[in-house]
């Protein structure tokens, strides 16, 4: 599904894949709400899993990706594999970004194949993946779901659902769904949750959780680390762990002598 502003708003596109073919549908939301169907497309092969953005159609076959402009019903190769992967799917992360899953790893591609960062390695194949902020990238496995940071592919959390069977986004929050729970997931940015656990105690932990997960290249970084080390040398100092305090905050280039 995506928004359009080809029509009055509020206007979406629905693409729908049934055997070897798209069925693009549009829906108005003012007056009648109601959907009508736009255009047919044939595809060479039943789809597995589908993703649309911005006029192109992203779909996996039991061998291979391929990205299908709308317009003009030109068909692309993206990715292939010589055997047969077990399921395919596919995370729109911008307007000319994908995340295509492999059986070990995931492959970030914008619309002419080209790779657009670093491999994703999964622990568990992926039976679905939805991305998140821009910044994250949730694989539901048969275990749960993992999350991953787009800016340095890491694994940075595991969620507890097994038997996952759906999950999907609408950019700010997640909903993951399995037999029977369901998950509303909302991301918290890194430097919150380091904030959090060294307000709980959680100190070293907390550090760690900002030192190997913060991106560096973001514009308030040193502002950012100012503040969350000018904080755990603080809950260092209250548990008179006085060097340990000294250390966080000229680390964090904070006049630590006002602390005393």
């Amino acid at each position: 599904t995506r928004r359009s502003s080809d029509l009055e708003p509020p206007f979406y596109e629905l693409c729908v894949a049934v055997k070897k073919k798209l069925h693009v549908f549009a829906f108005v939301g003012s007056g009648g709400s109601t959907y009508f169907l736009r255009k047919d497309l044939v595809v060479p092969d039943s789809v597995s899993s589908l993703a649309y953005s911005g006029g192109k159609v992203y779909a996996g076959y039991k061998r291979e990706y391929t990205i299908m402009d709308e317009s003009s019903g030109q068909v692309t190769e993206l990715f292939s594999i010589e055997g047969k992967l077990q399921s395919t799917s596919i995370a729109v992360v911008g307007q000319d970004e994908v995340v295509l899953a492999g059986e070990d790893v995931g492959v970030a591609l914008d619309s002419s194949g080209l790779p657009t960062r670093g491999g994703i390695n999964w622990k568990l194949p992926p039976v679905n993946l939805a991305c998140c902020s821009g910044s994250f990238l949730l694989a539901q496995t048969s275990k749960g779901v993992d999350v991953f940071t787009l800016f340095d592919q890491k694994n940075v959390q595991a969620i507890q659902l097994p038997n996952g069977t759906c999950i999907a986004s609408n950019d700010e929050r997640i909903v993951a769904a399995s037999k029977d729970r369901l998950l509303l997931l909302q991301p918290v940015a890194i430097h919150e949750q380091s904030s959090e656990m060294i307000r709980r105690g959680m100190v070293e932990d907390g550090l760690e959780l900002f030192e190997q997960c913060m991106d560096r290249s973001e514009e308030d970084f040193e502002t950012i680390e100012c503040s969350i080390r000018q904080q755990a040398g603080l809950e260092f100092f209250r548990t008179l762990q006085f060097q340990a305090a000294v250390r966080q905050w000229k680390s964090g280039k904070v006049s630590f002598q006002q602390h005393y």
